[in-house]
């Protein structure tokens, strides 16, 4: 499944690639984790 989360304010987004077995809950805080990494980084 491809997921994909948008930070509102910046229109920063990143996918996500996952597993079809995963739960909504799964491929949501991944993408959401995937999300905060790439607002962290310089």
């Amino acid at each position: 499944m491809r997921v994909a989360a948008i930070h509102e304010a910046t229109g920063t987004e990143v996918i996500v690639i996952a597993p079809a077995s995963a739960t909504q809950a799964q491929m949501q805080q991944l993408a959401l984790a995937k999300l905060r990494k790439k607002m962290s980084a310089p």
